[in-house]
């Protein structure tokens, strides 16, 4: 979680550890100066340093918001048997 005031009404702005992910994995591949959070508030965009938010979010710990977590593939069954099937004559 990231907490910063806003420049304009100085109200505060918590930014969440889902939001801070989901900014920072937009962002990937592209090395932005700053990104824009929006005040609660009075609805005006705050440009934030970039390189601030990263720090956040690696402090933060949380690779992905909770709703958007990976779900691990199941492995393929095993084979039962390798050898075949003996037939009755």
């Amino acid at each position: 979680m990231l907490n910063i005031s806003c420049t304009y009404c100085r109200s505060p702005i918590n930014v969440g550890d889902g939001e801070l992910a989901l900014i920072v994995q937009a962002a990937e591949g592209k090395h932005p100066k700053s990104a824009p959070v929006t005040c609660p508030n009075c609805r005006k965009t705050n440009k934030v340093p970039f390189k601030r938010l990263e720090q956040a979010y690696k402090l933060a710990g949380s690779p992905l918001p909770p709703e958007e977590e990976p779900v691990e593939e199941a492995e393929p069954a095993a084979e039962e048997s390798t050898e075949p099937a003996a037939t009755e004559a």
